[in-house]
């Protein structure tokens, strides 16, 4: 009983330590320009400014005092005292295509459906109708899942003061 009572109290304590110990080495890591250095040139950005503005572009270089990306063909240098958080920016899955997908996936099992349904009833002098609907079912409910998990671009946080 003790030595059990004393092994879940060991693992507790590890699994409630732990996370205190990630989110300080997190936070640190986010405090520390050299990360910003690290990002390769080209690599597309989004820069969160003391002032609220956000700003988005391709890392065209930085330096001890500042980060430049270039902004619809034309290059804007942010001083890093201006920078209050940096975001490298995947490109990630388009919402059209995750729409597109969920459909395809979900008229494929609306017409699965219709299919057990007619299979359980004994069929039906209306099949095509039945598997017609099925689909259009199927294939909106997918669509609106697909479209709301294609979210676009993820966010990463690199910077942040």
């Amino acid at each position: 009983m003790k030595t059990t009572i004393l092994v879940l109290g060991v693992v507790a304590s590890m699994l409630l330590g732990t996370p205190a110990v990630i989110v300080a080495a997190v936070a640190s890591q986010q405090n520390d320009w050299g990360a910003v250095r690290g990002v390769p040139v080209g690599t597309k950005v989004r820069i969160e400014t003391r002032d609220g503005q956000g700003r988005e572009g391709q890392l065209s270089s930085v330096s001890d005092s500042v980060v430049s990306i270039t902004r619809s063909g034309a290059p804007e240098r942010i001083a890093r005292a201006d920078v209050r958080r940096l975001y490298t920016v995947d490109g990630g899955r388009s919402r059209g295509k995750s729409t597109a997908i969920g459909a395809a996936i979900g008229a494929g099992a609306g017409a699965g459906g219709a299919g057990i349904l007619l299979g359980a009833t004994g069929g039906s002098d209306e099949t095509n109708a039945v598997f017609a609907i099925g689909i259009a079912i199927g294939a909106a409910i997918g669509a609106g899942i697909g479209a709301a998990l294609g979210r676009g671009s993820k966010r990463t946080l690199i910077y942040e003061t």
